[in-house]
């Protein structure tokens, strides 16, 4: 329905049928068959890693590139791309605006990796202060180094 009000007047005008209520629920007046996709988007996961991602302050630890850098952590953890490939993985899914990135470039990401090895160790240091915190860790535990091993 079309409403409009014209000389003072509420006036509606009948645009197409798209199905009815029926206990609740939404009808559809055509089959689902009939549904044509167009794209499909990355998006359940990417919603999971960046909430991860928040809830630890991720963000706030990776400077300037910070949302350059949490693209590619997400890009290799669901399916993992080298950097040649990252615009086009990155076109699937909808981190340009969970992440607020609109134009994403190889050098902008070559230039995060960059950013990353400057300080490489205190960056994780400081990542891992942030883990310990939220989730309550000890600083405790035995690592049992399998590598190596046949």
């Amino acid at each position: 329905m079309d409403s409009r009000r014209i000389k003072g007047k509420v006036v509606q005008r009948f645009l197409r049928y798209v199905g009815k209520r029926a206990d609740g629920h939404t009808v559809l007046s055509t089959s689902i068959s009939e549904a044509q996709v167009d794209e499909v988007k990355l998006y359940g996961p990417l919603l999971v890693l960046h909430h991860l991602a928040e809830e630890i302050g991720l963000r706030e630890h990776l400077g300037p590139y910070a949302n350059e850098i949490l693209s590619m952590v997400y890009a290799h953890c669901i399916d993992y791309r080298s950097v040649n490939h990252m615009r086009t993985w990155f076109a699937r899914t909808d981190l340009h605006w969970m992440l607020n990135l609109e134009r994403l470039t190889e050098d902008r990401l070559l230039r995060a990796m960059d950013f990353l090895e400057s300080d490489g160790e205190q960056l994780q240091r400081a990542i891992f202060q942030s883990v310990k915190q939220r989730y309550r860790l000890q600083n405790s535990g035995v690592i049992y180094d399998v590598t190596n091993t046949y």
